[in-house]
């Protein structure tokens, strides 16, 4: 039987302490955390081979999870790096169509900051 990776999840988290990810959860209704836990938890086991509706590629490596809550379409952007980690970098209600460019280049910042600060062996810091 093939053993199935398991990847590692992690939140970005700025010079300053402060983590996106985990700001957009705390913003939400219990039950809707969990939804988006538990499909952050489905990811940690298929990885890439999740795919829509639960998640999509935007562009430049990113990722959305796209998860159906009270409030409306939730969508938390990530990326994998190194090998075995997904960085989640923060979430948001989508209120339009399209993800905002603004989200996506919030995401792509903090994609650099963590690419150009940490390494394979550092990134366990996160």
């Amino acid at each position: 039987m093939k053993k199935i990776k398991e990847w590692k999840i992690k939140y970005y988290k700025s010079d300053e302490g402060e983590c996106p990810m985990q700001d957009f959860l705390d913003t939400l209704k219990d039950k809707d955390k969990k939804k988006i836990e538990t499909f952050i938890e489905v990811l940690k086991i298929q990885g890439i081979e999740l795919k829509r509706p639960h998640t999509d590629y935007l562009r430049d490596g990113i990722h959305e999870l796209r998860i159906q809550i009270f409030e409306g379409g939730s969508r938390s952007l990530y990326f994998f790096c190194f090998e075995d980690n997904i960085v989640f970098t923060h979430g948001f209600i989508k209120r339009s169509d399209e993800v905002p460019v603004g989200e996506i280049n919030r995401a792509l910042i903090y994609k650099e900051k963590i690419l150009q600060n940490y390494n394979k062996e550092t990134i366990k810091e996160l």
